[in-house]
């Protein structure tokens, strides 16, 4: 009987993000989504959808008041969310604000 290799848990999900690139950008549109109640706080409640693509993150927002507020305060947003992302090797490059 041949005897099969064992991996650890964190070997085989490297193995699927690498595999998979698409899988590890919803992974990480996924774990920015969790971080944006924390990073914008009250603001957080005119967001309507967000996109990552490449290392860009859009952020839809509901009224032209609230685009303006975002896009006041955008280059804070992205270094707190580019901290809160350090451990994964991913930093965002720009957020764009739309409506």
């Amino acid at each position: 009987m041949k005897k099969s290799k064992t991996l650890r848990l964190g070997e085989v999900f490297k193995e699927i993000l690498q595999e998979e690139p698409e899988f590890q950008t919803q992974m990480l549109a996924q774990h920015i989504a969790d971080l944006l109640p924390k990073v914008l706080g009250t603001y957080y409640q005119f967001v309507t959808k967000i996109t990552l693509a490449d290392d860009l993150l859009y952020i839809y927002v509901k009224s032209p008041a609230a685009r303006q507020a975002f896009n006041q305060n955008v280059g804070t947003m992205r270094e707190r969310i580019n901290e809160s992302l350090q451990l994964e090797g991913f930093t965002l490059r720009e957020v764009r604000i739309l409506q």
